[in-house]
């Protein structure tokens, strides 16, 4: 949220408290963050006039610009550390938001940092970044796996991923 906030003109609310959960004992990140005031464009869409529809879709996509235009190296989370009381940023493994029925964070080895679109695409589809979850067996769970399998080996192949610039890989993902 600080590089955001610093590197932007986005509003970000200060966050007070935040635990990167190093030590996996909580089950994911988190932070407290201030309150910002305003009301959720959800509430407000039928009643919005054209003029209104054109400065919410013109402020979304500034958001999206500014956040598009900010680069990294790598694909992960965005963490910050405390050098010397100057703020230092560093690309780490992927935060993921814990869902119904998890019962443990993804392992910290297949959650990045990743160098390339491929590397994070092919952890996607072997289901590695996904929240540990109690399942019951699935008969279909073949099929599925065939069907991965051919993702990951069409992925692996795929010359759209190939690139000398890795200028179209570096921006900011996010996986909600």
């Amino acid at each position: 949220m600080h590089y955001v906030k610093e590197h932007t003109t986005i509003p970000v609310p200060d966050v007070p408290f935040y635990d990167p959960d190093w030590d996996r004992k909580v089950g994911g990140e988190w932070m407290l963050m201030k309150y910002i005031d305003g009301i959720n464009p959800v509430y407000l869409w039928r009643t919005l006039t054209d003029d209104q529809w054109e400065t919410l879709r013109i402020s979304i996509a500034d958001i999206w610009s500014q956040l598009m235009r900010l680069r990294f190296k790598f694909i992960g989370s965005i963490y910050e550390q405390q050098v010397e009381s100057e703020s230092r940023y560093f690309i780490g493994p992927m935060a993921y938001i814990p869902q119904a029925g998890s019962i443990g964070s993804p392992e910290a080895c297949t959650s990045g940092p990743f160098l390339s679109s491929r590397d994070w695409l092919v952890v996607i589809a072997n289901e590695k970044v996904e929240p540990i979850r109690r399942s019951i067996p699935d008969p279909e769970d073949e099929q599925a796996h065939k069907w991965r399998e051919a993702t990951i080996d069409a992925l692996k192949k795929s010359p759209l991923l190939d690139s000398d610039s890795r200028d179209h890989e570096q921006t900011v993902l996010s996986i909600t």
